[in-house]
């Protein structure tokens, strides 16, 4: 599906609905207000979605009363869902890589739930619907939403919209069988209140692991269509490919950068792209162009003085920083403990010298923790997980700022923790050093963000 703004989206969902029989003739269909809340988007992109519905004669609206569905075509109907079912092979990729980034996510955030959020969720279930799916909707977004980040939340609806049609279509069935299915899910949500409730953690973390299957390492057929979570930010994996050499040493602090032109031969890069990731360089605070000599890399000091912390967007672009460490501190230990074993003794010690090196060097910061991951990547083979974590690791970058203030990150004690585990093939060890890293991040930015004025953040905590 190339189209992939929120008013097309819900209009899959809806259409996906209709077409299966979900809502029948004559049915009214969820207000504007509730798919607003269900899908935690604003009244105006619920109604795009029912403006497109209406065009295409698939609903009616009355004056006075709510929208209800209407007979359609039903050849024309499915030609206009065909282009919302994702393939089979893109829809078992996301579904692999959810098996391994969700678990974590879910089980922290059903822990954080107060006993009053644990009564709402045995009412989402205990409610009526249309159909099964609905409750089950929200119930997961709501166990979600207990962790408090916006970014996340963003991801599980994206991934949710993007699939629900492709899902539908998979199982085949009459909307009595989707009553089926959902007679088997209800009792497995129920069991995993019930153990949240009686505080069994260790019991809690069992089950949901169980209902995630082992990573299969045989490679499974590449689709054609590829997941993009958001918006692409080429500028972002620019000047992400700029600072991390500098962090490397390559461009020491007082040294001039390569022009434009030859960094984005170099890197593959349009010139205009390059341009605009030097300029976002120079707003961090890690780089200052200079009059007739290029652009030169600053020091932390320097740079402190020049980042505009009152900035709307330095505000915004430091949250979502936080917001990418949070959930990377969250999911990285059980992302490692799954991935681990899949890389060599050759990669592992590859990794382990590079750490070395940068340990060498008092500024690495993240840079450590970031290689980490990206050999994570290279190991797991899984295209929606990739983009996932690649656009995680796109938004550090964003959190250069904090960097330049004192007191200075220090990982080395964690990075010493990774070259063991590299060293002596430890998954356990190795992922509990990579959560220490990203907890120890998070930690010390969010003291630095609060210090520097940025609200929006009290809410945002580690759940451990």
């Amino acid at each position: 599906m190339k189209t992939r703004n929120l008013d097309m989206m819900i209009y899959g969902y809806l259409l996906t609905r209709i077409h299966y029989g979900f809502y029948r003739e004559g049915e009214p269909l969820p207000s504007v207000q509730k798919l607003g809340k269900l899908f935690n988007v604003s009244a105006m992109a619920a109604r795009g979605a029912y403006r497109l519905l209406e065009k295409d004669g698939c609903i009616l609206n009355v004056r006075g009363r709510r929208t209800v569905a209407v007979h359609h075509i039903a050849e024309q109907e499915k030609a206009n869902l065909d282009k919302f079912v994702v393939s089979e092979e893109l829809m078992q990729d996301i579904l692999r890589s959810f098996d391994l980034f969700f678990p974590e996510v879910f089980f922290y955030g059903l822990n954080t739930c107060s006993e009053k959020e644990i009564h709402k969720l045995y009412g989402i279930l205990d409610r009526p619907a249309l159909s099964w799916d609905e409750p089950t909707l929200d119930f997961l977004a709501h166990v979600i939403k207990g962790l408090k980040n916006p970014l996340l939340i963003d991801l599980y609806y994206d991934v949710a919209l993007l699939t629900y049609p492709a899902f539908l279509a998979s199982l085949g069935k009459s909307k009595k069988g989707w009553e089926e299915e959902h007679e088997k899910l209800a009792p497995l949500l129920y069991e995993l209140l019930r153990v949240r409730e009686e505080g069994d953690r260790r019991s809690l973390w069992s089950q949901i692991a169980r209902q995630c299957p082992a990573y299969n390492t045989e490679k499974e057929a590449v689709s054609e269509d590829t997941y993009e979570w958001g918006r692409r930010r080429t500028c972002l994996v620019a000047a992400g490919k700029i600072l991390f050499q500098i962090n490397s040493g390559k461009y020491p602090v007082d040294t001039f950068l390569p022009s434009a032109r030859i960094l984005a031969e170099q890197t593959s890069t349009p010139i205009i792209t390059m341009r605009r990731a030097i300029a976002l360089l120079n707003d961090l605070g890690m780089a200052e162009s200079v009059n007739g000599k290029g652009t030169r890399v600053i020091s932390p000091e320097k740079g402190r003085r020049r980042v505009k912390w009152r900035s709307p967007a330095v505000k915004k672009n430091v949250r979502m920083y936080l917001y990418s460490v949070h959930i990377l501190a969250i999911t990285s230990q059980s992302l490692a403990v799954r991935a681990f074993p899949l890389m060599n003794v050759e990669k592992r010690r590859r990794i382990k010298n590079d750490i070395e090196r940068l340990l060498e060097r008092e500024e690495h910061a993240g840079t450590i923790s970031y290689i980490c991951i990206k050999a994570l990547m290279d190991a797991m083979e899984l295209p929606s997980l990739r983009e996932i974590y690649n656009k995680l690791l796109q938004y550090l970058i964003l959190g250069q700022p904090l960097s330049c203030l004192q007191p200075y990150l220090n990982l080395d004690g964690q990075a010493r923790e990774l070259m063991a585990g590299l060293e002596s093939g430890d998954a356990m060890l190795f992922g509990e050093a990579l959560k220490k890293s990203f907890s120890v991040m998070f930690s010390s930015s969010k003291a630095k963000a609060a210090f520097m004025g940025i609200e929006g953040l009290e809410e945002l905590r580690l759940p451990f």
